[in-house]
C-alpha cells in the first residue's frame, strides 16, 4: 500500500509540479514539458491544439544470404509477408543471392519488427536458417 501511495505521489509531482505530459504514440512513450504558451484548448471542440508529435523512427529490414534457404521460399516470404509483387520479389531474391544481403523495405519500427518476426517464424517452421535483421536508418 505504501508503494502505491509513493507512485501516486510521483505522478502528482510529474503532472502538476513539473508539468510533464506523458504520451504514447505508436508504441513509444514520450515525455513532454507542457507550456502555457504552446497549449491552447479549443473550447468548442475540447481538442488541445499546438502539440507536435515526433514521427516514429524508421527502420530497414535486411535479409541475408545463406547456403540452405531455398530461393523459392525467399520469394514466397517476400510476396506474402512483405507484400512485394512477384517480379520485385524475384529481383530482391537474386540481389540477396548475389550480394549477400539486401534491404527488403523501410518501415516504422513496429511494422519492421513484426514483419521480420513473421518471416523468421515461417523460416524456422520450415527448417530454414534465414537471417533477417531490423536496422535503424
Amino acid at each position: 500500500m505504501l508503494l502505491l501511495y509513493q507512485i501516486i505521489n510521483l505522478l502528482f509531482i510529474a503532472f502538476f509540479v513539473l508539468r510533464l505530459k506523458f504520451e504514447i504514440f505508436r508504441g513509444f512513450l514520450y515525455i513532454k514539458i507542457m507550456s502555457d504558451q504552446i497549449v491552447s484548448e479549443n473550447r468548442n471542440t475540447g481538442v488541445a491544439e499546438g502539440f507536435e508529435f515526433e514521427e516514429p523512427p524508421e527502420c530497414r529490414v535486411v535479409i541475408y544470404n545463406d547456403d540452405f534457404t531455398e530461393k523459392g521460399f525467399v520469394v514466397e516470404i517476400l510476396m506474402q509477408v512483405f507484400h512485394k509483387s512477384e517480379p520485385d520479389a524475384v529481383f530482391i531474391m537474386e540481389s540477396i543471392h548475389n550480394s549477400g544481403r539486401e534491404t527488403v523495405g523501410i518501415y516504422t519500427y513496429d511494422i519492421a519488427v513484426t514483419r521480420a518476426s513473421m518471416a523468421t517464424a515461417r523460416a524456422k517452421k520450415r527448417g530454414f536458417p534465414l537471417r533477417i535483421e531490423v536496422e535503424r536508418t
